[in-house]
């Protein structure tokens, strides 16, 4: 991480990319929230006289089939056996509550908070079908009316009011004992707030899940509110759906984890909607190239690549989601998937005994790149159904210097270039100036699996910089990471590769032995630098856990062009053999073990 430019230009660069829409959200939250900070009596009266005094329910007449999750407490997340006795776990921090519970709780971050109401644990709960269960049921209901009045935060925060009342509606949907007088007074309110509160200022996911609440409030209640309500958030819903999804399935913002998270959404939708009568065929669509997309990048341990803001846990995992779509959709997964994918820019490659996944897709979306890191043709790595080679993840939404740092280049698995970003991320969840790829391609060359991208860098345009990189397999045999960088004067050129916690690495004459379990099994080759050094890194699997791992450090420098990079091969090259690496125009070619080999990255299939 560098230093970053004067704040006055990082925001210009930043709110320059704005639409017109969010400007006006932007004036009209801010003064709505001195509003409610203010008049926080005078809102709470506002509301409680909108809300009817004879609530009606809408009549669904059958039992909704939702999402099945499960939840288990891995991945440092609630378990229901803990809730039960006043222990709540999320992002890895857990907090027991001997008394009531407390719903704001500043020794932890406000995602914590944030979770605490969102009350996806109710449904965990409610599986029990036994008195205790019902009984923490009541009490957490009650507590939270009780506890938090309107508008005090978060609890009346938009997003978590989006998610608690979906969830809220679920449960009393299946389960309406739970739906008395109070809880359904308490929810009419809280989608009477929503309405006014929408988070038009950030749009993206927060957006869809506003829409996606009001919908459920529409299904859920009768009425003129209920109405309103449900045209609003259909309108919302189909809108956002078109905008955010992209030609191959994949979620615009370019997470594989947010991926996950809107997929488990949209399939409540889609079972709510259809067990109400409502024509789905909208979404029928495209739910279904959602699950492709995520069949595609689906990793061999069952994950997904920790691309961008991701983590392990908080949605469901890929074969578990593929599962409902199975139920839901009758959605029929592949027997033979292709050796090389394209998910809208994430590439695979996918040849035994390697499964590389690359990121070569823009930083997106240009209006709100909140969850966007400075990663440029990163990728991962997994040799024989393990991961080998990590990004670093995503620990917290805090802004901090950790969470500023996970979001640079030098966490990453590509080239710093004169100790330049290669885009200016900045605070929480903001980009300035970006670096998009100008060229972003895959394909097969013979036996050969190639990756081709470039970029040239916009944070400081005055160095000319310009950045290749080129990844070819040669399955069963080795994975080649090659660099070409140019500039108008001298390149300092740094490559980074951090390795998997259960990974060490040994230097070995000219090479690092990568053993696991006291065993080597791979071995990289260093080739044309001048210099390489290990260091002690970090890696975040999941919010909130932090492992210790090894990085590797590959410097290259000169006047102008600069090419460098690393052979990653399953079998040691001969002592005192050539490995070399020659570019001609678009031929690669590779000296290994006295063969000669060709790949010509115009001449790259689909």
């Amino acid at each position: 991480m560098v230093e970053s430019a004067p704040k006055i230009l990082l925001y210009w660069h930043t709110l320059r990319h704005l639409k017109p829409v969010q400007w006006r959200y932007r004036l009209k939250n801010a003064v709505q929230s001195q509003y409610h900070r203010w008049f926080p009596v005078r809102v709470r009266r506002e509301l409680l006289r909108r809300i009817p005094q004879r609530i009606v329910l809408r009549v669904g007449g059958k039992r909704v089939a939702w999402f099945e999750k499960t939840h288990d407490g891995a991945h440092g997340m609630f378990w229901a056996d803990d809730i039960l006795k006043g222990c709540f776990t999320f992002l890895n921090r857990s907090k027991q509550f001997d008394g009531p519970v407390r719903w704001v709780n500043p020794e932890f971050s406000y995602l914590w908070d944030f979770n605490l109401h969102y009350f996806e644990y109710l449904e965990s709960l409610a599986s029990r079908e036994d008195s205790l269960s019902k009984g923490v049921i009541r009490s957490l209901l009650d507590g939270w009316i009780d506890s938090n009045p309107c508008p005090v935060q978060p609890a009346w925060h938009p997003y978590p009011i989006s998610l608690r009342t979906i969830n809220w509606v679920k449960l009393c949907v299946n389960r309406p004992e739970f739906a008395d007088e109070k809880v359904l007074r308490s929810l009419y309110s809280q989608f009477l707030f929503l309405e006014r509160n929408i988070e038009g200022h950030l749009q993206v996911n927060h957006l869809l899940e506003n829409g996606r609440a009001l919908v459920f409030g529409g299904l859920f209640f009768e009425g003129q509110d209920a109405r309103r309500w449900f045209d609003r958030g259909l309108r919302l819903l189909k809108q956002e759906v078109r905008e955010e999804y992209l030609p191959n399935g994949g979620h615009f913002e370019l997470s594989p984890m947010y991926h996950c998270i809107l997929l488990e959404a949209l399939f409540d939708t889609y079972a709510y909607l259809t067990s109400m009568g409502h024509d789905v065929r909208w979404l029928f669509g495209p739910l279904r190239k959602m699950c492709e997309w995520l069949e595609n990048i689906r990793c061999p341990d069952g994950t997904f690549p920790l691309f961008n803001d991701a983590a392990i846990g908080i949605s469901a995992a890929p074969d578990e989601i593929l599962s409902n779509a199975e139920r839901l959709l009758s959605f029929g997964r592949k027997t033979q998937l292709d050796a090389t994918r394209d998910c809208d820019k994430f590439f695979v490659f996918d040849a035994k005994p390697f499964f590389c996944a690359v990121d070569g897709a823009p930083i997106g979306p240009s209006y709100n790149p909140g969850h966007a890191h400075s990663d440029n043709f990163t990728y991962e790595l997994f040799l024989r159904g393990e991961r080998l080679v990590v990004d670093a993840g995503t620990f917290s939404y805090d802004v901090n210097p950790e969470r500023i740092a996970s979001r640079s280049t030098t966490e990453h698995n590509t080239v710093v270039i004169n100790g330049l970003e290669q885009s200016e991320a900045w605070g929480g969840f903001r980009m300035a100036r970006r670096s998009n790829p100008t060229l972003s391609r895959a394909g097969r060359y013979g036996r050969y699996l190639a990756f081709q991208g470039k970029y040239a860098n916009r944070v400081d345009p005055g160095q000319g910089i310009t950045h290749e990189r080129i990844i070819i397999l040669k399955p069963s045999r080795w994975m080649l990471v090659w660099d070409t960088i140019e500039a108008r004067g001298a390149i300092e050129a740094e490559s980074l590769c951090r390795f998997a916690p259960e990974w060490t690495m040994q230097p070995v004459t000219g090479s690092y032995s990568l053993q696991r379990s006291g065993k080597e099994t791979v071995r990289l080759y260093p080739i044309q630098v001048t210099g390489s050094s290990i260091r002690e890194s970090r890696y975040a699997p999941e919010f909130g856990k932090s492992l210790p791992v090894q990085q590797l450090s590959l410097l290259a420098t000169g006047e102008k062009h600069v090419e460098t990079g690393y052979l990653f091969t399953v079998e040691a090259i001969a002592f005192g053999a050539e490995l070399h690496v020659e570019r001609k125009a678009d031929d690669i070619y590779i000296y290994l073990n006295g063969a000669k080999e060709r790949v010509n990255m115009r001449e790259l299939e689909p």
